[in-house]
C-alpha cells in the first residue's frame, strides 16, 4: 500500500520542478554546498513507500567522511533527526550550523519498518551514497530505500523526497557595511 504526504497536483509540480531545463538528479553525488556562510533548511516534500524510514542528518564533512558531527537530537550517532517518512507534511527545519562552499553535508536514512526491511544507508558510506538522489539545481534530495540485490528494488528515489534550500548569512563586515550604508544615507536625508 502507497501513500501520498501531498495532494497530486503538488507531487506533479514537485517532479516537474526537478524535471526543468538544467535540472539534474544524480544518485551518488555529493551535497555540496554553493555558497560561504550557508544555514540549510530542509522541507520535506513527499513520498511513496510501504516501508516506514527515518532521516536524519549527521553533518558536514568531506565526500566520503563527516568531520564535524551535527548534535544528537534522536537515537546517539545519528544526528539531527529530521523527517519520518509517514509522518507527511510537517514544518521545516533549519539544520544545525553554518557552512562554506565545498562542504559536503552528510544524511543517514533507517528504514525502521517492516522488521524484515530494517537497514541504514549512510552517504558517507561508499557502498550506500548512491541510494541517495541529489539534484542541486532544485535542491531536491531523494531516496531509495532498498538496496540494488533486493528483489523489490526498484530505483524509484520516492521513498522520501526532501528540499534543501541554502540561504547566505551574512558575515560581521556584510552586515556591519551595510548598517554603515544606512547611516550614511540616513544623515544625508537629515541635511537635505
Amino acid at each position: 500500500m502507497f501513500q501520498h504526504a501531498m495532494p497530486a497536483c503538488a507531487v506533479a509540480a514537485a517532479m516537474a520542478l526537478s524535471m526543468s531545463a538544467g535540472a539534474e538528479s544524480i544518485p551518488g553525488a555529493p551535497i555540496v554546498v554553493p555558497q560561504d556562510g550557508s544555514t540549510v533548511t530542509i522541507e520535506f516534500i513527499s513520498f511513496e513507500a510501504a516501508y516506514t524510514g527515518e532521516l536524519s542528518f549527521l553533518g558536514s564533512g568531506t565526500a566520503l567522511a563527516v568531520t564535524t558531527p551535527a548534535t544528537d537530537t534522536g537515537l546517539a550517532g545519528f544526528g539531527q533527526q529530521t523527517f519520518v517518512n509517514q509522518d507527511g507534511v510537517v514544518p521545516s527545519i533549519i539544520l544545525e550550523g553554518t557552512y562554506n562552499t565545498g562542504d559536503v553535508l552528510h544524511f543517514a536514512y533507517r528504514v525502521t519498518a517492516p522488521f524484515e526491511a530494517i537497514d541504514t544507508l549512510r552517504t558517507d558510506t561508499a557502498a550506500d551514497s548512491s541510494q541517495y538522489s541529489w539534484d542541486a539545481a532544485t535542491g531536491l534530495l531523494s531516496i531509495e530505500d532498498l538496496r540494488p540485490d533486493d528483489p523489490s528494488y526498484d530505483a524509484d528515489y520516492d521513498d522520501i523526497i526532501v528540499r534543501l534550500t541554502f540561504s547566505n548569512v551574512p558575515g560581521p563586515s556584510a552586515a556591519l557595511a551595510a548598517a554603515l550604508g544606512t547611516l550614511v544615507l540616513g544623515g544625508r536625508r537629515r541635511r537635505a
